[in-house]
């Protein structure tokens, strides 16, 4: 029985991986190999030779077909050509492998195949979207320079960026989509692609001005807003899934509201507007006089997009969605923890353990660029701390009270904070995750823990900070206040959930070892270029974490002293401190 589409996309970062080992043989000699301008694995930063968007550069007299490429391909291509989501991601991983010096070409005949599938695939009958096909060719409200090669910006790209205003000699118009045809698949995917790259683009513009942060935004606001990326003329149906969050279609930003981070990177924080919203819809009902009709096709379809956004996503608003746009930034590191976490999410709810984990969304869409969801209404713990007297469920009492519930705090708040900290111990131990200041790691009003930026795993920290994980107890005192020491029940409560996590997770050890292996030629900074050991000795050291040699009993006992241990440690807390006083000289 074939798998599931969900689960496929669960494990399709690794079986992309996976497509390196089809025919090794082929690579003996390609690293040694002078890659040049006309094969994908070109990365001269001196060369004039600009791609057009996805006229990916074929050596003479090839052809790339499904008949090219192994099973193994062939299967990932025919599962992704039925399903866009499934298309999506794979289209994105692979465009990430075209820049890989060794297996690039290898990638760029599997690309092929995939763009010629999705050419004659047809637009799913659910993709339904705000703007119908225009009857009338209409013209783009948006632009694209000419410096965006193959519409994946690289920070040399960035760093030679015009950042002088766009006018019409200097940009590259793009047909609507002729309305006479029937759009594919891949004209979805490549509307994606043009509208993201063009926003990254303007992000690499703004940051690159010379000015404060505050002028740095009034460029991307002006950019997006002058390019006309508040609108997607051009896509079919007038949206485009987000690449990051496929299930997300969005109809255009809001330029007005975009935002940077004061960084050497300067990320942006790019909202768009949800497509297909339940508000649009109420509001032309009752403008027209009209009650709307809540029982017609499209009625049913945006309710069942606006669940679909508010569980799978940690943001609470889902007529709109924010994204934080990073170039300069590998980002392939934070994806794969992200997919871990999704991995241990599904396998807890497996056995009807829900830790309330929700993990956000995030895709690297270049070696060096990519995006993460911005969860909106986050907080870091510091900040929390700071504003509500060093407690956590001070913070709990303002945002969620409950008059009659124990505390003062909504029940449901409270029991998702208690099981998504219980989940996150766990997970941060078994993965290694450094750098645990309280900078990184954020709340929501709902009682949502998570922890954000995984720039060390596998044992990595700048500190040298060897703690099992982050507990401090503060974070305890939330469950239930000031004094909620071992013996009480909110305290058991958290272990609980705590070890049952641990123990279920180390069933599954094997198949997490193995995605691993799988992962290790990805380029995972802290897998395969670890300063201390190869990727073979740091899945070892993950393998040590499950404890295999333990029953589930003294696993349990295991990792209750894990947590005593973490919540007594005494470098993070001084750690903390030095790390405060570095952020306010800033």
């Amino acid at each position: 029985m074939a798998a599931p589409d969900e689960e496929l996309r669960l494990y399709l970062l690794q079986l992309v991986q996976a497509l390196k080992f089809d025919d090794s043989e082929k690579y003996d000699d390609a690293a040694s190999s002078s890659p040049n301008d006309d094969t994908v694995t070109s990365t001269s930063k001196n060369s004039d030779k600009r791609a057009p968007f996805l006229s990916l550069p074929k050596k003479e007299g090839s052809q790339s077909n499904k008949n090219d490429v192994s099973l193994l391909a062939r299967f990932l291509i025919d599962r992704a050509a039925s399903n866009l989501e499934l298309a999506n991601d794979f289209y994105w991983y692979l465009k990430v492998e075209l820049k890989d010096v060794v297996y690039g070409a290898h990638y760029f005949t599997i690309f092929s195949a995939f763009e010629e599938k999705l050419r004659s695939a047809p637009i799913p009958n659910n993709y339904i979207m705000d703007s119908p096909l225009a009857s009338e060719p209409s013209t783009p409200t948006f632009a694209w320079p000419d410096k965006i090669p193959n519409c994946i910006p690289r920070p040399e790209s960035c760093a030679n960026s015009d950042t002088s205003a766009p006018d019409s000699a200097s940009q590259k118009s793009i047909a609507a989509f002729p309305p006479s045809l029937s759009p594919s698949m891949y004209d979805i995917l490549e509307a994606q692609d043009r509208f993201v790259s063009g926003i990254m683009e303007s992000q690499c513009s703004a940051r690159d001005i010379k000015g404060r942060k505050e002028q740095k935004e009034a460029r991307l606001r002006q950019l997006l807003a002058s390019n006309g990326f508040d609108a997607i003329d051009e896509a079919p149906e007038g949206a485009v899934p987000l690449p990051s969050a496929p299930h997300v279609h969005v109809a255009g930003v809001l330029p007005a509201t975009a935002f940077m981070f004061k960084s050497a990177l300067y990320p942006a924080v790019v909202e768009f507007r949800v497509a297909e919203n339940v508000e649009s819809m109420e509001e032309e009902g009752t403008s027209s006089g009209h009650e709307p009709d809540k029982n017609t096709p499209v009625a049913r379809h945006t309710r069942k997009v606006r669940k679909m956004v508010s569980d799978m996503s940690l943001s609470t608003n889902v007529s709109t969605y924010k994204v934080i746009f990073k170039t300069g930034d590998d980002l392939r590191q934070d994806q794969l923890v992200m997919q871990l976490v999704r991995l241990f999410d599904g396998l807890l709810k497996r056995v009807n353990l829900d830790l309330c984990l929700k993990p956000y969304t995030i895709i690297a869409t270049s070696p060096d660029s990519g995006l993460v969801e911005f969860v909106s209404g986050s907080s870091p713990i510091s900040q929390i701390l700071a504003n509500n007297t060093n407690s956590i469920l001070a913070y709990f009492q303002k945002v969620a009270p409950h008059a009659t519930a124990p505390h003062g705090v909504d029940p449901d708040v409270l029991q998702t904070y208690t099981r998504s900290l219980a989940g996150y111990c766990v997970i941060t131990y078994i993965l290694g995750i450094g750098d645990r200041h309280l900078d990184n790691i954020m709340l929501l009003a709902s009682g949502h823990f998570f922890h954000i930026d995984f720039g060390f795993i596998f044992g990595r920290d700048p500190k040298g900070i060897q703690t099992p994980f982050r507990l401090t107890r503060e974070m305890i005192d939330g469950m239930g206040g000031a004094g909620v020491g071992p013996e009480g029940p909110e305290y058991r409560q958290f272990a609980s959930f705590a070890t049952q996590a641990y123990n279920v997770l180390r069933k599954s050890a094997g198949l997490v070892l193995n995605l691993l292996r799988l992962t290790s030629e990805a380029g995972i900074e802290d897998l395969s270029h670890h300063p201390t050991k190869d990727a073979d000795g740091v899945i070892a050291s993950v393998e040590e974490k499950f404890r295999l040699d333990l029953s589930d009993e003294m696993a349990e006992n295991y990792f209750q002293a894990l947590i005593a241990e973490s919540l007594g440690a005494f470098a993070p807390r001084v750690m903390e401190v030095f790390h405060q006083i570095a952020v306010a000289r800033r």
